[in-house]
This record gives C-alpha cells, sequence and structure tokens, in this order.
C-alpha cells in the first residue's frame, strides 16, 4: 500500500474518532429545558445484559445556560470556559487532571462584541509558545480577513469574499513562508460548501473537491454528474464526482431524511463511508460509518464498521446512543443522564 494511502487511511481514523466521541447538544436546547448537568455513561453489554458501566465524560452549565466545564471519554484533560460580563467566551483552558494547564485561550472583542483577536498560549511547552489570531472587518461589518503569527513573526492570511447579498462565497489561507500551502474554499448562499482545493498540506480532505448545490440549483457542474430521482414520494439527489459520491434523500414534504457520502479508491473500492438517516423534525435517528485502520509495521489496514441509533428524551434531548453490531445488537450504550435547575 502506497505511503500516501496510509497516510490518508491513519487520518480518516483520527477523524472519526474525534466525532464519534462528540454528541454536541444543541443550545438552544440547554437554555429552553434549563439544562444544570450532563453526564454520560457507558454501560457495556455482554448477551444483552449490562456486564459494566463507567462514567465516561460530563459537561456543567452555569446559571445564565453556557458551558463552563468539559470532558470527553476519559480523557487526561478537561476544558474549562470563562465568560466576559456581555457573555462572551473570553477563556477557554485545557487543563491536565492534576491540574495543570496545557494550552489557553483569550478572546478579545471590539465595542460592537465582534471578535478581533484570539491568542493561544502552549502552556506545557518550556517555551510557552503564543499564537495570535487577528480579525479584521469591512464597513458591512463582514469578516474579510484572517492574520495568523507565531511569537509575533506573521505566517498566514486568510481572506474571505462575499456575495452581494453578503453570504459568504469564498475563504482563501495562504502561509507567508511556505507559498507552496494553500487553500480555497467556495460556498452557496446557503452556507454549503461547494467548492474545495488544498495544496501541498496532507489531510484528509486533500486535492480538488466539488460538492452538491442544493441552495441555488441542480444545474451540473464541470466533472460533475447529478442525477434526480423519483422513488416512493421521495426524491433522491445523487451526485458523482471523481473517487466521490454524495445521496441525499428528501421526502415528499421536503425533509432531509437520508444523507449518504462515500470515498472511493482508484479501483473503485470504498476507502470510506457516512450514512445517516433522520427524523421529520430533523434529529440523527441512525448513522453508519465505515473506515480502515493501517496496523503493524506492513500497514495492513483493517476495516471498521460502525452502527449506531439514538434515542431522545421528551424534550427533544440526546437520551441513549446504542453501538451496534453486524445484528444490530447492542453491545454498548452510551446513556446522558441530565440534572436540571
Amino acid at each position: 500500500m502506497k505511503s500516501s494511502i496510509k497516510r490518508l487511511l491513519f487520518l480518516l481514523f483520527i477523524f472519526q474518532a474525534q466525532y464519534l466521541v462528540s454528541q454536541n447538544i444543541p443550545e438552544h436546547l440547554i437554555k429552553s429545558n434549563r439544562v444544570k448537568s450532563i453526564k454520560i455513561f457507558d454501560h457495556y453489554l455482554k448477551k444483552q445484559k449490562i456486564k459494566s458501566s463507567r462514567l465516561s465524560g460530563y459537561q456543567y452549565y452555569n446559571a445564565k445556560y453556557q458551558l463552563i466545564e468539559k470532558q470527553e471519554e476519559l480523557k487526561p484533560y478537561k476544558y474549562k470556559y470563562t465568560y466576559n460580563q456581555a457573555g462572551l467566551l473570553a477563556k477557554k483552558e485545557r487543563i491536565d487532571n492534576s491540574g495543570n494547564p496545557l494550552q489557553i485561550w483569550e478572546y478579545f472583542y471590539d465595542q460592537q462584541n465582534r471578535l478581533i483577536k484570539e491568542a493561544l498560549l502552549q502552556a506545557y511547552s518550556s517555551s510557552k509558545t503564543k499564537s495570535i489570531k487577528e480579525y479584521i472587518y469591512d464597513k458591512k461589518n463582514r469578516l474579510i480577513e484572517i492574520k495568523e503569527s507565531m511569537q509575533g513573526e506573521a505566517y498566514a492570511v486568510t481572506t474571505q469574499k462575499f456575495y452581494e447579498s453578503n453570504e459568504l462565497y469564498e475563504k482563501v489561507y495562504k502561509e507567508k513562508y511556505n507559498k507552496s500551502i494553500s487553500r480555497i474554499e467556495r460556498y452557496d448562499k446557503c452556507g454549503n460548501r461547494i467548492y474545495f482545493l488544498n495544496k501541498g498540506s496532507f489531510d484528509p480532505d486533500w486535492g480538488k473537491h466539488q460538492y452538491l448545490n442544493l441552495c441555488t440549483n441542480l444545474s451540473t457542474k464541470s466533472g460533475i454528474e447529478i442525477d434526480t430521482l423519483r422513488k416512493k414520494e421521495q426524491i433522491h439527489y445523487v451526485l458523482k464526482a471523481k473517487q466521490q459520491k454524495s445521496v441525499y434523500i428528501y421526502d415528499s414534504a421536503g425533509h432531509l431524511i437520508e444523507e449518504d457520502k462515500y470515498l472511493y479508491k482508484k479501483n473503485g473500492k470504498v476507502l470510506s463511508s457516512d450514512e445517516k438517516s433522520f427524523d421529520l423534525n430533523g434529529k440523527l435517528m441512525h448513522s453508519k460509518e465505515l473506515f480502515y485502520i493501517v496496523q503493524g509495521h506492513r500497514g495492513n489496514a483493517k476495516r471498521f464498521i460502525i452502527r449506531k441509533k439514538f434515542e431522545y428524551y421528551p424534550n427533544g434531548l440526546l437520551h441513549k446512543v446504542h453501538w451496534l453490531d453486524k445484528r444490530n445488537r447492542a453491545y454498548r450504550i452510551s446513556e446522558y443522564k441530565i440534572e436540571y435547575r
């Protein structure tokens, strides 16, 4: 297996792993339901009976329903959040279990409460490396430039362009000392990414991609084939591009009920996939993810499939995540226990 493919598979695994341990609760549900804390317990099953359980993470909220502390998957660190008098995030800290700071983010705002500066201190390193992001706005209050510096030395700039109707159109990232590294993203007027070009750096989104634009129209783009099908009062939009396919399924009332994305190797075999189904209120009900992990010194890739089923409380908050085997039997249940004010 080529080294580039091995690196891609590894990074895909890292991305999947980070996604799997994080289930974000919508902010409006936290406030409307007066949530004080959420504790996540993992129950491990054998023959459909719970054999062991553990506290795997938590989220604590203040009286204004702002997140103030979080830990995920019993990692050896946690996050703490501090807010200013205007209710805006002022500081974010990553702290180890002994209380020592590892990273500290500080946020600064102007009189219009616009973020104008973000400082990151790598507190764990002996050199105490500090990086800065400065945010610049135009007369229409649009963020047009982000300047990044490290230890006082400028190293990257991101510029943004907008449609005449003020929606974000394009983001261009360039590094100062390594001009071979650049990234371009373009969006439709609904905020969906429709074009991506990544040069010089290696990550799961390397290369050039174009995506389906459901916001404006379904006209065929260069290099993209779009099929529109009607099946059982459903509308299927199928996007086919080089080594990619995305499928969006809507019911007759226009609700998105299924979203499937596939990435292929050049030989046509599936490299990764992400399949999701939703209820009529937009809540995620089922998901199935396929990816590979490179193992051993020979670089052999092992295939993994993760199936999940989601349950919700009557108030809309996440209650349980069922981790399913190939026979759709649960081998692990992540339970979200909620304390209210």
